[in-house]
């Protein structure tokens, strides 16, 4: 079995790969993934494809003004950086929140800002340690 890079002619298999998986949501545009590496076996049996999205970090002083200050604050930085986001071409951003602060922000994420908690679970993992 010969690991290899995905190539413009691996495109129709790679489609009938995702379809059989019965996904309900749209494969993206192969112009998104920024890395694609496929099994080789007289065939493609199995890829990975690697689409870039983005981490957001918040840092906040607490004690800044009021809370109405600081929502409104966030407001005008979420709709800055979405808009720069989406004109550098990404389609969707995360973040992790504390538990601690999961109940109220979370919430206000989802109420004010049109944040969605996705029903799969995310997992995480560094790129620097090799596993085999």
């Amino acid at each position: 079995m010969k690991v290899r890079q995905v190539e413009s002619l691996d495109w129709p298999r790679l489609r009938e790969l995702f379809e059989a998986q019965g996904f309900d949501y749209e494969l993206p545009s192969r112009n998104e993934f920024v890395a694609a590496h496929a099994i080789d076996d007289n065939g493609i049996p199995m890829a990975i494809l690697a689409r870039p999205t983005v981490e957001l970090y918040m840092l906040a002083d607490p004690n800044w003004k009021t809370p109405q200050w600081r929502f409104e604050a966030l407001r005008k930085l979420h709709e800055s950086l979405r808009q720069e986001l989406k004109a550098k071409g990404f389609k969707d951003v995360h973040v992790w929140v504390p538990p601690q602060k999961e109940k109220s922000f979370g919430r206000r994420l989802m109420r004010s800002f049109g944040w969605t908690e996705p029903l799969w679970k995310c997992f995480t993992r560094s790129t620097e340690a090799r596993v085999n």
